[in-house]
């Protein structure tokens, strides 16, 4: 577990470097699902606890039906631009609508147990609490909509903008999460708005591209025995507002003794990201490895480029 986290501030820190005189088109891009974070909602998000608390995207921004918002889903969230700046959606309010509230049963609240009492008269304590004051509560969650109570077998708290729930078979630091409503609304409510808006998004012809942002980060950037390493690279337009589809990629390993290997890479998906486990042979522990990446047109010019290295370890 420490070398996974180890390797997790480490790849924020050098996806930072590369990123350096490339773009600064939103977060880094995150492997699981290939989507940035929007600029608009990136100080929102980070402030709000980032991956941690939100989740990780699983759209882009795009133009709301309901109210002509500009919104971002994540999986726990939904953020939104208003009038009145960036705010959570209140996915709470509308999955406690279809929780049988009559059948409630609220927890019982030990005895020494650390809470508060809220304008609505409902109790928020321990381990809830202590997310709650972590993490911007009044921000990120509003107010409690209902007691703790045990829902599905776990122990569940509804707020305005989310639900939080008890999974004490998480690490010590991750045992509260918001619960996946962000994934759960964008389901139910908009996929279709969505897909909709995807239909009219036109990708950059790559023929005529000329020059682009490039961003590349690795899964290890300390890269352990047996581990597989994964390149993550995106590509935008060069004033980084829109994804550069139909890229092709080609990184170039270079080693510590100085051998070069080539690797071509898939061609970037609609959200100008691609990925590729690097067929690496065995290495010696304490080297770094250079990466050079290198996007080409469709008429194989190169467009844009940039280099990251990682380290081999025991």
């Amino acid at each position: 577990m420490m070398r996974v986290w180890i390797g997790f501030w480490v790849g924020l820190m050098l996806l930072g470097l590369a990123g350096c005189g490339q773009t600064s088109a939103g977060l880094a891009q995150v492997p699981s699902t290939g989507v940035p974070v929007e600029n608009r909602f990136e100080a929102t998000y980070l402030a709000l606890g980032g991956a941690r608390t939100l989740g990780e995207p699983i759209t882009r921004g795009f133009v709301v039906g309901e109210n002509g918002r500009f919104a971002q889903y994540y999986e726990r969230a939904r953020l939104d631009e208003t009038a009145n700046g960036v705010v959570p959606y209140p996915l709470g309010v509308w999955a406690y609508e279809g929780v049988n509230q009559t059948a409630v049963v609220p927890g019982a609240m030990p005895a020494n147990a650390q809470a508060r009492t809220f304008a609505s008269g409902i109790q928020v304590f321990d381990a809830f609490l202590a997310f709650y004051d972590a993490y911007d509560g009044e921000t990120l969650l509003g107010e409690p909509l209902s007691p703790q109570f045990e829902e599905g077998g776990v122990w569940t708290q509804y707020f305005t903008n989310g639900r939080l729930e008890w999974h004490p078979a998480l690490p010590v630091g991750q045992r509260v999460q918001l619960g996946l409503l962000g994934q759960a609304h964008f389901q139910e409510e908009m996929v279709a708005v969505y897909e909709a808006e995807a239909q009219s998004f036109i990708p950059v012809a790559l023929a005529g591209l000329t020059k682009a942002r490039v961003r590349a980060a690795v899964g290890y950037p300390i890269l352990y025995a047996g581990d597989r390493q994964v390149l993550h690279v995106t590509v935008t337009t060069a004033d980084e507002t829109t994804p550069a589809a139909d890229i092709s990629l080609h990184a170039t390993i270079v080693y510590a003794d100085e051998r070069e290997q080539t690797v071509d890479l898939p061609a970037t998906n609609e959200d100008g990201y691609s990925q590729q486990t690097l067929p690496l042979p065995d290495l010696m522990p304490g080297q770094d490895v250079t990466i050079r990446v290198e996007a080409l047109n469709g008429g194989g010019e190169p467009i844009g480029k940039t280099v990251l290295i990682f380290k081999t370890w025991w």
